[in-house]
C-alpha cells in the first residue's frame, strides 16, 4: 500500500515540527554539560548552550563551594526548563513560543559580552526552532477551529 501525496506531506511535517521541539532538548544538554565543564574549572563550552548558565556558573565560581552549588542548582533548573519545552512543543504550539522567547532573550547575554559566534549560532537555532513551529501549526488545526481533533506530534 502507497503512501497518498497528502500522508507524505504529513509525515514530513511531523519531522520538521519533531526537529524543532529537539532544539530544546539538545540547548538543555549542551547547557548542562557546558556547565559542568566550567564548574570543574575549564575555560570552554558550547555556544548552543545558554547564555544564563554561564552567567550563573561565572558568578558561582567567584563564591566558593556555596557560590558553585547555588549556580549548579540554577544551570539545572534551566536545563529542565528547556526539556519541558521540548516535551510540550510536541503537543502545544505555546510551548515553541515560550521557548523562542526565552532563547531570543538569552542570546542578548552573547551580544552583550559580543560574542559573534555565539550570537550567529543562536541566530540559526531560533531559525530552526521557527521551522520547527511553523510545521507544527500546519499540522495541529487551531483551537477556535477544531478543538476536538488536535493530534499531537508523533515520537
Amino acid at each position: 500500500m502507497e503512501a497518498t501525496t497528502e500522508q507524505l506531506q504529513r509525515y514530513q511535517l511531523q519531522q520538521r515540527a519533531r526537529i524543532g521541539s529537539n532544539w530544546f532538548y539538545w540547548i538543555a544538554g549542551l547547557s548542562l554539560i557546558t556547565s559542568i565543564v566550567q564548574l570543574s574549572g575549564s575555560q570552554w563550552g558550547f555556544i548552543a548552550g545558554l547564555g544564563i548558565t554561564q552567567v550563573f556558573d561565572a558568578m558561582g565560581a567567584t563564591m566558593g563551594a556555596a557560590g558553585k552549588t547555588t549556580s549548579a542548582i540554577l544551570d539545572v533548573f534551566a536545563a529542565v526548563l528547556f526539556i519541558g519545552l521540548g516535551y510540550f512543543a510536541r503537543k502545544h504550539g505555546a510551548a515553541f513560543v515560550i521557548g523562542l522567547v526565552i532563547y531570543a532573550l538569552d542570546s542578548l547575554i552573547f551580544l552583550w559580552v559580543r560574542q559573534w559566534i555565539g550570537i550567529a549560532f543562536h541566530a540559526f537555532v531560533i531559525f530552526s526552532i521557527v521551522q520547527g513551529y511553523k510545521a507544527f501549526r500546519q499540522i495541529t488545526p487551531s483551537p477556535a477551529i477544531d478543538s476536538a481533533s488536535t493530534e499531537p506530534i508523533q515520537p
